[in-house]
């Protein structure tokens, strides 16, 4: 090292004061409603759950959609019924080709 330069390293370690853990939050919620409690999916579940099935498959399994379209596609959508971590819970439709859920997207 040259006279005069001076070289300075810290390192700095932090450590978290103990106590309890907190809680993950779970992967599926319910929310209640005047007609009953209805589950909340993440998005990975509610498109399993639904890709492929026919729209009366899908309004056994989730009730009636709160929106639908036909034209120029054929869409239900329900809100409040999927969540994903970081985004919130979000609004899925469900777009339907031959009878059938062909797929799934989330808006927020």
């Amino acid at each position: 090292m040259r006279r005069g330069a001076a070289v300075t390293l810290g390192l700095f370690w932090i450590r978290a004061a103990p106590g309890p853990v907190p809680p993950h939050a779970p992967e599926v919620e319910t929310v209640s409603e005047a007609d009953g409690t209805k589950k909340v999916y993440t998005r990975a579940e509610f498109g399993r759950l639904v890709f492929g099935k026919t729209k009366a498959e899908v309004s056994e399994l989730l009730g009636p959609p709160d929106e639908t379209e036909v034209a120029p596609w054929d869409r239900w959508t329900y809100i409040g019924r999927t969540h994903e971590k970081g985004f919130g819970v979000d609004k899925a439709n469900l777009f339907f080709t031959d009878g059938k859920v062909s797929s799934v997207n989330y808006l927020q």
